[in-house]
């Protein structure tokens, strides 16, 4: 959702987000309004005196008899006359009728070609009618989906796209007015087309109606353009900062720092983002103000700070630019993960702007392997190979991952400690377990950490390392491969619950659910049994147990760091259930 630039400045003084210097903003080619002479750019929508009639209705006096006998006398036989047949017969209010009309278009077998043909003369609407009204069924929701489908993959038939775009160059104002209405029709994917005509050297010529396409097609153009913003195209770049900056996208000045920190100052990309923050912002920062900003930001995001609104999924769509196919592309990740990824990113622009900060460096770290390991499954090895997440934490180091191991440690962003361990396995030697006054390093107290998948990558790498004299923590790891060679492989629960009947319904209930579950009578029991398998996922605890009763119970397994990470869900008696 677009913000206005005055309102994205306010809030950023209030915060002290950034502290900023006022200016105006100047053409650095003297051309009015950006670095291509935006102000001069007509879009297809610009139509000048040219209007549209309204289309006059046929008269209704209420008689309905009379113009379906019309209808029916008109016998109308081809694609088209049933369609205009259904779209009358519907509009009067008789879906009886209109049965007949699409029963009989049906048996015509209409080609993908002539459907869509319908869905441009009819509209969506009279479709969407269809489908939701329960009086056309069977036969209205079927020649519904039919011309919906058909119409969609029409609109994003990337020759389909491209002819559109041919046509934004047409001297006719009315074609391509058309044009543009239709590249609506195709959405984003209309979008990453127009985006990859401007990637395109060859047609330079097109370039200036192409950035005014997309300035017209608004908020549709604001998600893959952010995604573009990741290229490192510098003839791309600097045309898709101008075109945000036109369509006053204020999520995009954070990602304006970069380009304007670290390109030089007659580069192109410099002064488009110069333009850029100058007409969202009305002034330029400094770089230490916009560094303070951007490590706000990474750790907001990395506490949880949601992206965007979530879908119904609990999702938020995700843009970013794919070197392959060298084009913008979306994927839908949870909410957290969604907020992790755009962490690493500005964390990304942050070290970029300052590589010899040894802060800012560890805190990109950290984001980038958080991000990874939960994009890519906590229970799954971090992917390597040129480009991943692994790769280039790798060729920062083993201080450099020791260190970050250490601050995700403390920060207990886990899956992040999970990741640096899986480098370090690689990377790492025997100095990693070398201890400082005694006190165990960072690696051999992973041996004893809460989370089960810290010990685990741990107890994998130090085996790996093959220490020959111990070390300050080597008990820790013949007791972690104690606890872990009792696993026993399958999804397992713990219920203590003191009436026996109760605990038996619910290991079916888990049962039915995929889940092995054991049970104890006792809270002396279930701290037995706690620790004996390394499966367990939760436990499940009846406010009635007793020896040790259930607060008692729950304080011993937070303390106890083989089970200190462990869910928990109390069962409460009805009486109990407030407190």
């Amino acid at each position: 959702m677009l913000r206005q630039s005055n309102s994205f400045l306010i809030a950023l003084l209030v915060s002290g987000s950034l502290l900023v210097t006022t200016v105006r903003a100047q053409d650095p080619f003297g051309l009015g309004s950006d670095p291509f002479g935006g102000a001069g750019e007509a879009s297809p929508l610009d139509t000048g005196d040219t209007s549209t009639a309204a289309a006059a209705k046929p008269k209704d006096d209420g008689e309905t008899d009379p113009v379906v006998l019309a209808i029916r006398k008109s016998n109308p036989t081809s694609p088209a006359e049933l369609g205009r047949a259904i779209r009358n017969v519907v509009n009067l209010g008789r879906p009886d009728e209109a049965k007949k009309y699409i029963t009989q278009l049906l048996g015509t077998s209409p080609d993908e070609s002539t459907l869509v043909e319908l869905h441009r003369e009819l509209g969506s609407a009279l479709f969407m009618r269809m489908t939701r009204d329960g009086r056309f069924a069977p036969e209205g929701p079927t020649l519904a989906t039919m011309v919906l489908d058909a119409a969609y993959a029409a609109s994003h038939d990337p020759a389909h796209l491209a002819a559109l775009i041919d046509k934004l160059s047409d001297p006719d104002v009315a074609i391509r007015h058309t044009a543009l209405v239709d590249l609506r029709a195709g959405g984003t994917d209309s979008v990453v087309a127009l985006i990859g005509v401007l990637s395109d050297s060859s047609r330079v010529s097109e370039h200036a109606v192409i950035r005014a396409t997309l300035v017209g097609l608004k908020e549709l153009s604001v998600g893959p353009l952010v995604g573009a913003l990741e290229t490192r195209d510098e003839a791309l770049l600097p045309q898709v900062i101008v075109v945000l900056s036109r369509l006053n996208a204020s999520q995009v000045t954070p990602h304006l720092l970069r380009p304007y920190f670290t390109y030089d100052q007659d580069s192109l990309v410099r002064q488009a983002a110069e333009y850029g923050l100058k007409k969202l912002l009305n002034a330029l920062p400094s770089q230490y103000d916009a560094e303070q900003y951007l490590a706000r930001e990474t750790q907001q995001y990395l506490d949880g700070k949601l992206l965007g609104r979530l879908d119904y999924e609990n999702k938020i769509t995700f843009w970013s630019w794919d070197v392959a196919k060298s084009a913008p592309v979306q994927q839908s990740y949870p909410g957290t993960t969604a907020s992790l990824m755009m962490a690493t990113r500005l964390a990304g622009d942050l070290y970029a702007i300052a590589p010899n900060n040894i802060d800012h460096q560890r805190l990109y770290l950290t984001a980038l392997l958080e991000s990874a390991k939960r994009a890519n499954g906590l229970d799954q090895p971090l992917p390597t190979g040129d480009g991943t997440a692994y790769a280039t934490a790798a060729a920062f180091g083993m201080d450099a991952i020791s260190d970050v191991l250490e601050y995700a440690l403390k920060q207990r962003k886990t899956a992040a400690a999970t990741g640096a361990i899986e480098v370090l396995r690689e990377i790492g030697n025997k100095e990693l377990l070398v201890s400082t006054g005694g006190r165990p390093s960072p690696l051999a107290l992973c041996l004893k950490h809460a989370d089960r998948r810290v010990r685990f990558a741990a107890v994998e790498t130090i085996m790996k390392l093959d220490p020959i004299e111990p070390f300050a923590g080597s008990s820790y790891l013949a007791e972690a491969l104690g606890y872990f060679a009792s696993a026993v492989g399958s999804r397992r629960v713990l219920v203590a619950h003191p009436r026996v009947d109760i605990a038996q319904s619910l290991v079916g209930t888990l049962s039915e659910l995929g889940f092995e579950a054991d049970t104890a009578q006792t809270g002396r029991q279930a701290l037995r049994l706690s620790v004996q398998y390394p499966d367990y996922e939760f436990f499940l605890i009846s406010d009635a147990i007793d020896n040790p009763a259930a607060s008692e119970l729950i304080q011993q397994l937070r303390r106890d760091p083989e089970t200190a990470a462990m869910p928990i869900g109390l069962i409460a008696r009805q009486d109990q259930f407030e407190q």
